[in-house]
């Protein structure tokens, strides 16, 4: 049909459990066909979890594309493991690729409960996008179902330097 996409999405992942830690790997494939061209988008992260409450985890994801097609997040905030705050995948453009790297500490202001996460992100793609983003978010968990969380985030447009912004958001949710 006009206008209609088919799309698939696949998962995978292994965690396992050592003296040092707890290991993660994962890997994601989707395959988005529009009626004007295809994106595939190959993923793959890794995570090492310390028993102290240190995590440090890194992904990539790269886009094949026909007919420029960029990758779609179509699940709403990008499903993609290298999705940051505001830019994904997608945002790289067609045969675009991300790396990110993310440091995780729970417990961090010696509150039980509390969360600090720096997280980097690296885009480009053709036609010369390149763009960085680094989020730091602070959080605390109140309980099972009520969380809160501080973001900033500081875009840098590397192409563009008039579309590099910055932000600071505020987020309480709750869980029903």
């Amino acid at each position: 049909m006009e206008g209609m996409a088919d799309l698939l999405y696949l998962e995978s992942g292994i965690e396992r459990h050592y003296g040092f830690g707890d290991l993660t790997l994962g890997l994601q494939y989707a395959d988005e066909d529009y009626s004007e061209g295809k994106a595939q988008v190959w993923g793959l992260r890794g995570e090492v979890g310390l028993p102290w409450g240190l995590s440090l985890s890194t992904a990539y994801n790269k886009t094949l594309s026909t007919h420029d097609m960029s990758a779609d997040n179509f699940f709403g905030g990008g499903p993609y493991f290298s999705s940051s705050q505001n830019l994904t995948i997608a945002e790289a453009g067609p045969d675009g690729q991300a790396l990110m790297a993310t440091v995780s500490l729970d417990g961090a202001a010696g509150i039980t409960g509390s969360y600090l996460e720096v997280a980097v992100l690296h885009i480009e793609g053709d036609g010369g996008i390149k763009a960085d983003e680094v989020d730091t978010v602070v959080g605390y968990e109140a309980g099972e179902d009520l969380t809160f969380d501080l973001i900033y985030s500081d875009i840098k447009d590397r192409k563009e330097s008039s579309n590099s912004f910055k932000n600071l958001r505020f987020f309480a949710n709750y869980q029903f």
